[in-house]
């Protein structure tokens, strides 16, 4: 299915915690408030490995900034040969062994941030927020800070970040009952003055690839009028986004609804039914996804949640005639 492949390929990043550990909120907030403006603004260089599902990747990557414009490219270093270069509205994925390359137009994320509120308090009644060791990573001294889901609905992570820089060396995604799922592990970080541009440009010609761009029509917008609504959503849970995106040739409408409990989200996908549909479950690291057929419609839920949590939710879509679109 080609919405679910793109997202899992966006989509990287996951632990053991021990129980019983006090919250932190505040001093929390410090180290990711550090670690969000680093990730921003600081040029680096890196190596590393990211593990999950008995699967281990080594990546190379390099970000830079420039006039406060971020560029950054991730290199596979081992298996097929891969390319991701993520600019500030688009991110470009190279495939040299099958020629193929496509440029995905939505707001890309970063491949080390988390997306948190202003104010961490508002995650206090789902997650613990607490600071752990210091320790050391690929030689340097790191603080590990622990974000712990309440209850089963939600994921938590681990972080270690560099104490002078507070740059993440290593990132963990986890099940609530402390199963690790993804691992993101610096062997090296060089942190550097300046970086010259040309290393973040990819280095295939891309005269004999084939190129996919994604040239769908977009209305984003909290007013949209939707076709379907979820009756069931784990509390704290609200919607975050709408968006409508019409095929380039104008013959279908694709729904999407982002929730967001200000750190964990999921999307829920609504499109007309067609072939290679996924129906149950299937899941790649932490992202976990739920497909399900309902008359014409293909109902996909995504996102780095729980497999109970999309499947309460895409087991709940119903179609909301009131709000039918013409």
């Amino acid at each position: 299915m080609k919405l679910l492949s793109s997202l899992l390929l966006l989509m990287v990043v996951g632990g053991v915690v021990p129980p019983a550990i006090a919250d932190d909120t505040a001093e929390v907030q410090q180290w990711l408030t550090r670690m969000s403006d680093a990730l921003r603004s600081k040029n680096y260089d890196g190596t590393f490995i990211y593990q999950h599902d008995d699967v281990i990747d080594t990546m190379r990557i390099i970000h830079i900034v420039s006039d406060g414009a971020e560029r950054e490219r991730l290199i596979s270093l081992n298996g097929s040969a891969r390319e991701v270069i993520r600019t500030n509205d688009s991110v470009t994925f190279i495939m040299p062994d099958k020629k193929t390359a496509w440029i995905d137009r939505r707001s890309p994320q970063a491949t080390f941030r988390l997306d948190l509120p202003m104010d961490l308090d508002t995650l206090s009644p789902f997650y613990k927020l607490t600071l752990g060791e210091r320790s050391r990573v690929a030689g340097l001294m790191v603080q590990e800070v622990l974000i712990i889901p309440r209850d089963r609905y939600r994921r938590g992570y681990r972080l270690f970040l560099e104490t002078d820089t507070a740059l993440p060396m290593s990132k963990e995604f986890m099940e609530s009952n402390g199963e690790l799922l993804e691992r993101i592990l610096f062997t090296r970080l060089d942190i550097l003055e300046s970086i010259d541009p040309r290393w973040v440009e990819p280095k295939v010609k891309g005269e004999s690839y084939t190129w996919k761009i994604d040239s769908d029509e977009t209305e984003t917008g909290t007013d949209l009028r939707f076709s379907w609504r979820v009756k069931n959503v784990p509390v704290g849970f609200t919607v975050d986004a709408r968006h409508r995106r019409m095929s380039a040739d104008r013959s279908s409408i694709r729904e999407q609804l982002v929730f967001s409990d200000g750190l964990s989200s999921f999307s829920v996908y609504v499109e007309p039914l067609v072939s290679n549909t996924l129906e149950g479950h299937t899941s790649v690291g932490s992202i976990s996804a739920f497909g399900s057929k309902d008359g014409q419609y293909q109902v996909t839920v995504v996102g780095e949640v729980p497999a109970h949590t999309v499947e309460l939710v895409g087991t709940s879509v119903i179609f909301n005639e009131e709000n039918k679109l013409d």
